[in-house]
């Protein structure tokens, strides 16, 4: 999926919907690194991407009454060395069917974003 702000287009490669959970993943094929720090860039794009889906009108399968919330996701394909960076979750595909089982809407363990955040012109101008 292609979502423009901030004067580009932003590709989130897969998005899932289940009620009110609504996850945004990138999948990436490169190997894992071993340093955090390298998923910075990544993670920073993937949450601006999630900022601007959430920011496009409502589609007919998610409730427009109530604020909307995305997890945004970073998919790898070996373990990462943490759970999570810049407000994002990494997640590799061994053990991605146990996160989708347990992941639940409004967690508040987990990083999710809001609609009302998403109104923001900049989103990376926002203290976090």
């Amino acid at each position: 999926m292609r979502v423009r702000g901030d004067g580009r287009a932003w590709q989130i490669d897969v998005v899932g919907v289940r009620g009110g959970l609504i996850l945004t993943v990138d999948c990436k094929h490169w190997n894992t690194p071993s340093s955090i720090s390298k998923f910075k860039l990544a993670a920073e794009h993937q949450r601006t991407a999630t900022l601007h889906f959430l920011a496009r009108p409502v589609e007919r399968t998610i409730q427009e009454d109530r604020e909307r919330q995305a997890l945004p996701v970073i998919l790898t394909l070996s373990e990462p060395p943490a759970r999570l960076s810049e407000g994002v979750v990494l997640v590799s595909v061994e053990k991605l069917p146990s996160f989708l089982s347990g992941v639940a809407p409004y967690d508040e363990n987990l990083p999710f974003v809001s609609s009302s955040l998403a109104v923001v012109e900049n989103p990376m101008s926002e203290s976090r």
